[in-house]
């Protein structure tokens, strides 16, 4: 999982892009569909409106968000290669810095010997 610390609006330009990708995705057969747009789907269809509405009592406030490592990568890349409105470059910028600066304590070495013991 990749720890995010995001505001509202940035949760919203997120949710908003993934669902322009994924738009008439069920009409086409699975053979044809990326995997990317198959992670999106899986992650918005997940979510509720609890959650949704959840972001918004304070909306200038920041709030953690795990998001799994395939569905970060995959927003990462496509992202990059799309026309992004503001807060949707601002929420890019976050999950760049924070793929950058991941660390899998599953390779650390002293970790793993942690973990052993």
């Amino acid at each position: 999982m990749l720890r995010l610390k995001i505001t509202p609006h940035e949760f919203a330009a997120m949710i908003h892009f993934m669902r322009q990708a994924t738009e008439g995705y069920r009409h086409r057969p699975l053979k044809s569909q990326s995997v990317k747009v198959l992670l999106m789907a899986q992650y918005l269809a997940k979510l509720t409106n609890h959650k949704l509405t959840g972001w918004l009592i304070r909306p200038r406030k920041p709030y953690a968000l795990s998001i799994p490592l395939p569905l970060a990568r995959a927003l990462h890349q496509d992202m990059q290669e799309a026309y992004l409105g503001e807060w949707q470059q601002v929420f890019l910028n976050t999950l760049d810095r924070a793929i950058t600066n991941y660390r899998d304590p599953f390779t650390q070495a002293h970790t793993v010997g942690e973990l052993i013991h």
